[in-house]
């Protein structure tokens, strides 16, 4: 008969430290975009311009979100107060 194997008794071969998985992580950009062929002054504009980029589009997010979660929040507030006021399981909502 043949032992059965559970999840616990594994124990993997090789456990990757977070300092391995950065470097990986960073192979992977340079392969996939390209930075590798560049020499070091063209890479990091190159770096720069992507973290640039990143940045105003987070920011960008950021200051849509805030603008418009407040009024998603007034909305599903008077939503809800019209649910609770007619007791019922629907409500029309004029746009």
């Amino acid at each position: 008969m043949s032992k059965k194997i559970h999840p616990e008794d594994y124990t993997p071969v090789y456990k990757p430290r977070p300092m391995s998985w950065l470097k990986l992580q960073y192979y992977r950009y340079q392969v996939t975009y390209g930075p590798y062929l560049f020499t070091p002054q063209e890479a990091f504009c190159y770096n720069v311009f992507i973290i640039v980029i990143l940045f105003l589009t987070g920011w960008a997010t950021k200051s849509i979100l805030m603008k418009l979660i407040p009024s998603v929040w007034r909305s599903s507030r008077w939503i809800l107060m019209e649910l609770t006021k007619k007791g019922t399981d629907s409500v029309a909502v004029e746009l």
